[in-house]
């Protein structure tokens, strides 16, 4: 079993390499790996060689993503950062929180106000009982 299934990502393995140019020295993008595996299963489906598009192009892809992330040339995307205002999430419960912790309308706008009482959640510090 182990031998066979070597052999199979062997294959898949020159098949991926074949079709995917690392010579160039840029890093490959996951959108061109999915670009060269639609092709490759269009073309393995036109020959009746792949009776599954979708398993084939699974193992297309799961097959180049792990080579070129061994050899480091896999583009990573970054993840798309977005900025959180905490004094929006804070806002609609401003009235529970002002009745323990009063803090002026200002420092609850900006998003101040978890910074101004995040000392009073951690109860007295040492020596200050």
């Amino acid at each position: 079993m182990a031998h066979a299934t070597l052999q199979r990502y062997a294959q898949e393995l020159l098949v991926v390499s074949a079709r995917i140019d690392i010579t160039v020295g840029e890093a490959i993008a996951p959108s061109v790996i999915d670009a060269v595996a639609n092709h490759w299963t269009r073309e393995q489906h036109h020959r009746h060689r792949a009776g599954s598009l979708r398993w084939a192009r699974e193992l297309f892809v799961q097959t180049a993503t792990d080579w070129l992330r061994f050899l480091g040339r896999l583009e990573v995307p970054q993840p798309k950062i977005v900025p959180l205002r905490v004094g929006l999430l804070i806002l609609p419960h401003t009235g529970e929180m002002n009745a323990v912790y009063p803090q002026p309308p200002s420092v609850v706008r900006t998003g101040m106000w978890r910074s101004a009482v995040g000392s009073a959640f951690a109860g007295p510090g040492p020596g200050q009982d």
